[in-house]
């Protein structure tokens, strides 16, 4: 990062896995977003994630491509569940000459959590309050055991896939 002047651009491509947005510490969006981060001197361009059609990602056919939402902005970790190889392009430019890490950079739904009031909700949980939420929970709550954790996977499937259009627009 140091060697990059101001207006010079990073270019890097690595490999992601299942667990993007479960783990800060790993090459995932959410690492790349608060790294090359205003504070760290840069601001990240582009996060795109190509998925390949087989695991020799560098010689394999690209089945397509998504640009990745900033976890940040859309108030979420971003996950991605697939059965593809993908791999991780980042651009980002330098915009300030300033000492990197001279913060610590920290996983974005964090931030958020330490910064909210104490005994405040967070916002899924703010938006599903009162009757709706009872109804649910009661209902989710006397399913058994296995049949939560088969709903509760099949929705992550779901959420933490590239049709999830908070997440990825797929590019053409």
């Amino acid at each position: 990062m140091e060697m990059t002047k101001v207006g010079g651009m990073v270019f890097l491509t690595t490999v992601a896995n299942n667990l993007c947005g479960h783990g800060f510490y790993q090459f995932s969006p959410e690492l790349i977003y608060r790294v090359f981060s205003p504070e760290n001197g840069f601001e990240t361009t582009s996060v795109t994630l190509l998925e390949a059609a087989f695991l020799s990602v560098e010689l394999a056919p690209i089945r397509a491509a998504y640009q990745v939402a900033d976890p940040e902005k859309v108030r979420s970790r971003v996950g991605l569940l697939s059965d593809s190889p993908i791999l991780m392009m980042v651009d980002a430019k330098r915009i300030s000459e300033v000492e990197p890490f001279s913060t610590i950079s920290q996983q974005s739904d964090y931030v958020a959590a330490w910064e909210r009031e104490p005994g405040s909700a967070a916002p899924n949980e703010a938006a599903l309050s009162g009757a709706a939420l009872s109804w649910r929970s009661r209902v989710y709550q006397a399913l058994p055991a296995g049949w939560r954790q088969t709903i509760r996977g099949r929705r992550d499937k779901i959420r933490y896939s590239f049709r999830n259009k908070d997440f990825y627009s797929k590019l053409p």
